[in-house]
């Protein structure tokens, strides 16, 4: 006739999980940010109650894969979630699967230029863009160097954007 209930089920804290993911994420190197876009849980898993805390257990590993390699635009990190009842200890653990954005803060071209013509600091500023290889992120690196090609506005600068001072010039004996 009488019935007790001890715990009601319910699915994985999904802002928790993005909570502690972000978080972990927030340590990538100066220069460089790593953006979690959307975050994909299993459906699967139940867990007792919402009294859980979530750790990613490892992820410096994944981190530095992601960093190595920045086009992968998907993380597959694992998740455990640890019961904070004393009495419990009890711990489930899930796979998240992570779309990830890897932005680098790189030199970026204010007003179209033309080759040949010499960069000024008013003519480039730093900002957020997708991770790419070969930009130019110090401004010391760009300042009073020619461009090969031409360069439109918000394009950021590449290596191969920037040519070598001649060290003779037209007319010197």
């Amino acid at each position: 006739e009488f019935c007790l209930v001890s715990a009601l089920s319910s699915p994985i804290n999904e802002e928790a999980v993005v909570h502690v993911l972000e978080h972990e994420f927030q340590s990538a190197p100066t220069g460089m940010r790593v953006l979690v876009q959307s975050i994909r849980l299993p459906t699967v898993q139940v867990l007792r109650h919402n009294n859980y805390a979530y750790k990613v257990p490892g992820l410096a590993d994944q981190i530095s894969r992601i960093f190595a390699n920045p086009r992968t635009h998907f993380a597959q990190i694992k998740v455990v979630a640890v019961d904070q009842d004393p009495a419990s200890q009890s711990s489930v653990e899930f796979i998240a699967q992570l779309s990830l954005r890897v932005e680098i803060q790189a030199l970026v071209i204010t007003q179209t230029r033309e080759r040949g013509e010499r960069l000024t600091p008013e003519l480039v500023a730093l900002e957020w863009i997708p991770f790419q290889d070969q930009i130019v992120t110090d401004e010391k690196l760009v300042v009073g160097k020619l461009l090969k090609t031409r360069v439109m506005p918000k394009q950021a600068i590449r290596t191969w954007d920037l040519m070598r001072e001649p060290e003779v010039q037209r007319g010197d004996r």
